[in-house]
C-alpha cells in the first residue's frame, strides 16, 4: 500500500511527502517506510525513513527530469554490511 500527498509550497517549488507498507510474507512482518522529496523541476531532492529494520534505515537522493526521462541517485548507509549506492534511469511512455 502506497499513499503519497503532493503540493506546491512556493512559485515552482513541490513538495510530496509518501508512506509505504509493505508486508514480507516469507517473514511475516511488515516494513513501513515514510518519505519526502522537495524538487524545483527538473531537479528535486529526497529522503526516507525505513521502520521495523536494522540496516539500511533511510535513504538520500537526487532527481533529475527533463522532459520523458529520469535519473535517479540514492545512497543507503549501512552499520554492518556495505553501504549502497542505487543509480536508475526511466523513461515514461
Amino acid at each position: 500500500m502506497l499513499l503519497g500527498y503532493t503540493t506546491t509550497l512556493a512559485k515552482q517549488l513541490n513538495f510530496c511527502a509518501g508512506v509505504d507498507v509493505p508486508y514480507i510474507i516469507d517473514e511475516g512482518r511488515v516494513t513501513p517506510s515514510i518519505g519526502v522529496e522537495v524538487a524545483k523541476p527538473p531537479v528535486g531532492v529526497f529522503f526516507g525513513y525505513r521502520l521495523n529494520v536494522e540496516e539500511s534505515i533511510f535513504n538520500i537522493g537526487l532527481n533529475i527530469s527533463i522532459k520523458r526521462f529520469d535519473l535517479s541517485y540514492a545512497f543507503l548507509p549501512a552499520k554492518w554490511l556495505n553501504s549502497v549506492h542505487r543509480l536508475s534511469f526511466g523513461f515514461r511512455f
